[in-house]
């Protein structure tokens, strides 16, 4: 295109332009990798998932990365946090931040997580009945891959679930950008079959470009029973084999089948597998009664109304299964006080008072430093960016030369690693701070008083009216770095005493680390 469109007219010209490019219909498969590559609105295309699936430099920056990631998006934080409470994280108690939740979990298996909310969030907002049923049936072939993990003895189940979740990639692709060809496929069984495995194809080419986990990619293509020898099977194929097994119990549990039926073709898929995989046949009436207890916890928690999916109104129309022990759990919680009052509706003060549970937390369990401080960086930022703050960052001196390095940040971007020549003999407001040891705030960094304190590194990051914080963190009086939060000048009236009291109570908790850490 020469020329940019604009408006409803020119997007519409936009939309026949771009199909006039596609391949004519009747190369499935040519057709759908071409919309796969070049619909820009499908949701792994957004710049969220791109960064996401693009990480992979140092494992503390990483770590940092995705935190920063995730916390730009208050929905996304708030759906993150409530799914990984109800469903992940049960046994560490209430997990109220994201550095947490990536230390207890792992930075690989959050990755997946964040990226499958933010899947689902997205194609919930096509409205289409058959993207509705797809996701439906990949929670629930997630969910029954984790209690078929658990009888095998494997211990990785997270990562389980994802590889399981995202088995149907393509299909998503297919009902999201062809619907009619996936519905009309869906409609004959033979189409349905010849149709799914070049969806199949499709998956694996855009996940791979996309550069999905590579785990999650391999376990995109099914494996069966004839394929396998049980006694040779490598980490990637048992993967594969679960997502397999998980996702045809999910299609049968699916059917128009009554229960006893789809019991029957349960245990025979089951038992057609050999070796260790066999033995689920007995395990196969517990796993499908937890799988079931637990799928209402696990919608809840991704926001999906079970009900407007065939296989939940199936599921929730089965009055033959008995609350298991999860299922009694999860009605427990139900009325917990943690799961009645959502995200959506906390204060700046019960961010702070909840992250501050998790500091204390960490420190009991023997958390590293660096994480403790990212724990303890995060809160400030979440409770101070719901006032306007735009950045949060830790500087800590270097103990060879006369500069600070950024340790962590988190916000608008700032190097980690950055240096800053900073003497605490100039005469600037760093300078100022570094010999007092008071907490500093400046509520127009641009004022008439103040501009002449701005020292040239923070003007060349914040060259605009801000308002600033800076927090000395010394221990027996010996200067160690500093806490640097600002935002937007007309945000710092936003910004109360009781607020930096509970900034200042943080700090403290910063240097009690450094205290504990030197013990």
């Amino acid at each position: 295109m020469t020329a940019i469109a604009t408006g409803e007219k020119g997007k519409h010209r936009q939309e026949l332009e771009f199909e006039e490019k596609l391949p004519k219909p009747g190369d499935t498969t040519v057709r759908l990798l071409a919309l796969a590559r070049h619909g820009e609105d499908f949701p792994a295309t957004t710049a969220v998932a791109k960064f996401i699936t693009e990480i992979a430099s140092t494992e503390e920056a990483s770590i940092t990365e995705l935190a920063n990631i995730v916390l730009q998006d208050y929905g996304l934080t708030s759906k993150l946090l409530k799914l990984l409470n109800s469903v992940y994280l049960r046994r560490f108690g209430e997990v109220t931040t994201v550095s947490r939740a990536i230390v207890l979990l792992g930075f690989d298996q959050l990755k997946d997580i964040v990226l499958s909310i933010s899947l689902f969030e997205k194609l919930q907002k096509k409205n289409m009945k058959s993207v509705v049923d797809l996701i439906t049936k990949a929670i629930y072939s997630g969910i029954v891959s984790k209690k078929v993990a658990e009888a095998l003895g494997e211990k990785n189940r997270e990562e389980i679930f994802l590889c399981s979740v995202f088995h149907r990639f393509g299909e998503f692709l297919a009902a999201y950008y062809m619907p009619s060809n996936y519905t009309e496929a869906l409609t004959f069984l033979d189409e349905y079959t010849a149709s799914k495995a070049e969806f199949c194809e499709v998956g694996l080419t855009i996940a791979h470009e996309w550069r999905f986990p590579s785990k999650v990619v391999a376990c995109m293509k099914g494996i069966h029973c004839e394929d396998i020898e049980a006694a040779g099977l490598n980490e990637i194929d048992r993967l594969r084999l679960i997502a397999t097994i998980s996702n045809e119990i999910a299609e049968i549990m699916d059917g128009p089948e009554g229960a006893p039926e789809k019991q029957q073709k349960i245990e025979h898929l089951l038992g057609s597998f050999e070796g260790g995989f066999g033995g689920l046949v007995k395990s196969a009436e517990t796993i499908i009664e937890q799988s079931t207890a637990d799928m209402q916890a696990y919608c809840t928690a991704y926001g999906i109304k079970l009900q407007d999916s065939d296989l939940g109104q199936r599921l929730l129309g089965d009055a033959a299964l008995e609350p298991t022990q999860a299922g009694r759990e999860d009605v427990w919680r139900s009325f917990s006080v943690t799961d009645t009052f959502s995200e959506a509706e906390e204060s700046v003060e019960m961010i702070f008072a909840k992250g501050m549970q998790d500091v204390t937390q960490a420190i009991s369990e023997d958390f590293s430093i660096d994480n403790v401080f990212r724990i303890i960086l995060e809160t400030m930022y979440r409770g101070l960016h719901r006032l306007g703050a735009r950045r949060t960052v830790f500087f800590v001196r270097d103990v060879k030369e006369p500069k600070f390095m950024v340790r962590l940040a988190l916000g608008q971007i700032i190097k980690i690693g950055l240096a800053m020549a900073i003497d605490d003999k100039e005469e600037d407001i760093v300078g100022i701070l570094l010999r007092e040891q008071k907490d500093l705030f400046i509520s127009n960094t641009m004022s008439e008083q103040a501009a002449p304190l701005m020292p040239a590194w923070y003007k060349s990051i914040s060259p605009e009216p801000s308002f600033l914080i800076l927090l000395p963190v010394a221990v027996n009086q010996v200067s160690l770095g500093f806490v640097m939060i600002e935002g937007p000048e007309d945000q710092g009236k936003n910004l109360m005493k009781h607020h930096l009291n509970s900034v200042r109570v943080l700090l403290n908790q910063i240097i009690l680390a450094i205290k504990y850490s030197r013990r």
